[in-house]
């Protein structure tokens, strides 16, 4: 899914915005969660921005500033959809942080550094402890954690 299935499901918590949509059952749900919190906008540009430096093979520290500024834009991303669906429904945007997506925003950064990690070409895989296998374990199980624990989290959102 994406940072605006993030927004989406942040703008269902607003007092009065809505609820689940209907046909949802426990299974869709389940799923429809667990993926919700792939921030695919944020993971493509940065697998976009770690392509085009690994072709010239410069100093890994470029690959690390990439990740810093992609984790740091992961929140930013999903507040800037979210804050453009709130504009659009009632002309003005969440500006006080208190009316702010935190949940959401913190499982995208989460979400996104566990997916940066499992790259191929991230700066992680200079590390000597990392694994694919590492890797592909910790996408498995942050994903689905962040899946099963966002309804822990689920509480309006002031208007």
């Amino acid at each position: 899914m994406s940072a605006m299935s993030m927004s989406k499901v942040a703008y269902g918590r607003r007092v009065g915005a809505g609820s689940q949509p209907v046909g949802m059952n426990s299974v869709t749900s389940a799923i429809d969660r667990i993926v919700t919190y792939i921030p695919t906008e944020v993971i493509v540009m940065y697998t976009a921005i770690v392509a085009a430096i690994s072709a010239d093979s410069p100093p890994s520290a470029l690959r690390w500033v990439a990740f810093w500024v992609m984790l740091v834009a992961s929140p930013v991303v999903v507040w800037l959809l979210y804050a453009a669906r709130v504009r659009a429904s009632d002309g003005s945007p969440p500006l006080k942080p208190n009316s702010w997506p935190l949940v959401e925003m913190t499982f995208s950064t989460i979400a996104f550094a566990t997916w940066a990690f499992a790259l191929p070409d991230s700066p992680f895989s200079e590390l000597a402890w990392y694994s694919a296998a590492v890797a592909a374990a910790a996408v498995v199980l942050a994903t689905t954690a962040l899946g099963l624990v966002a309804p822990l989290f689920r509480k309006p959102l002031p208007a």
